[in-house]
C-alpha cells in the first residue's frame, strides 16, 4: 500500500501523482510487476489500480521516504515484494526465470529507506470516485462511521502516513483506517479490506487474535455494518459470511 496523503485519484492511479515521490513509486512498481514487466507472473498482473502488498510470514512494515531510483525500486521488490516460493504453474518455465520472481532478501541490505513494524490492523475502504461514484460516495461515509464508532482520542502525532488512526472503546489496541483507490468490483460497494498483523492480539486475548497475519475482504458494506464489523471481526477475529468476498 502506497500513501498518497489523498482519499481521491485519477481514474487509472498509475497516470495521477505527477512529481510526487507516490506516484513515481506506483509508476515503477506497475511497469515492474503488471503485464510484461520484468518481474511479471507468467503475464498476469497481481496488481490493480492500488498497490497494496500483504506478507503476513514477515510481519507488516511501513517504509518511510523510499529512494524511488530505478535501482532502489527494484531492490524493494526483490527483497520484500516478491514470493519465497512459486506456484506448480512455473513448473513449465527456465530455471532463470523462476530465479527472477523469487524473492532475494540479500538486497533488502541495499534498500535506500527508513523501515519500521507496523503493529496495528488497518481498514482500508475504496473511495476511488474518480473510478466510480458508488465508491466516492460510499467510502467516506464509512471512513467517518468507523471514526464514530471509535474513540478517536489517539494522539494525531502517532498517525500513519495518510491513514487516521483511532482507538478501540474498552481496549488497548489500535487501528488505522483510511481510504485506497479502485480494488475490483464496483457493484460490490462498498469495498472493505482488513487486515491484521502478524503480531497482533487483544489484551482480552492471551492467545491472541485468531486472524493475526490474514486480511479480511467484505463488499456491499453499508454504514449500518461496521458496529457489527469493528465488534466481530477487529475485536473477536470473526468472520461474517455474509458480507465476505475473500481472505488472505
Amino acid at each position: 500500500m502506497i500513501s498518497t496523503g489523498r482519499g481521491d485519484w485519477a481514474r487509472r492511479i498509475e497516470d495521477d501523482g505527477e512529481g510526487t515521490g507516490w506516484g513515481e513509486l506506483g509508476k515503477k512498481l506497475k511497469n515492474m510487476l503488471g503485464r510484461g514487466g520484468k518481474f511479471a507472473d507468467l503475464g498476469k498482473s497481481p496488481m490493480t489500480a492500488s498497490v497494496l502488498v500483504w506478507s503476513p510470514g514477515d510481519g507488516t512494515k511501513l517504509f518511510r521516504n523510499v529512494d524511488v531510483s530505478d535501482e532502489n525500486v527494484e531492490n524493494f521488490v526483490k527483497s520484500h515484494l516478491l514470493p519465497d516460493t512459486l506456484h506448480s504453474d512455473h513448473d513449465k518455465v527456465s530455471d532463470d526465470q523462476k530465479s527472477s520472481l523469487l524473492r532475494d532478501s540479500s538486497r533488502a541490505d541495499k534498500l535506500e529507506a527508513e523501515i519500521d513494524p507496523w503493529d496495528t490492523p488497518v481498514i482500508l475502504i475504496c473511495g476511488h470516485g474518480g473510478r466510480d461514484e458508488r465508491c466516492g460516495i460510499l467510502g467516506p461515509l464509512l471512513q467517518n462511521e468507523v471514526s464514530h464508532a471509535f474513540n478517536a482520542s489517539t494522539p494525531l502525532s502517532h498517525a500513519r502516513p495518510g491513514l487516521q488512526p483511532v482507538s478501540f472503546s474498552g481496549d488497548p489496541n489500535k487501528l488505522s483506517v483510511g481510504l485506497c483507490s479502485h480494488i475490483g468490483g464496483h457493484r460490490f460497494a462498498g469495498n472493505v479490506l482488513i487486515y491484521f498483523p502478524k503480531y497482533y492480539g487483544s489484551a482480552a486475548r492471551s492467545e491472541g487474535h485468531s486472524l493475526q497475519g490474514h486480511g479480511v475482504w467484505y463488499g456491499r458494506v453499508e454504514p449500518r455494518h461496521i458496529e457489527g464489523i469493528l465488534h466481530r471481526t477487529v475485536h473477536q477475529g470473526e468472520i461474517i459470511e455474509e458480507l465476505l468476498r475473500g481472505t488472505c
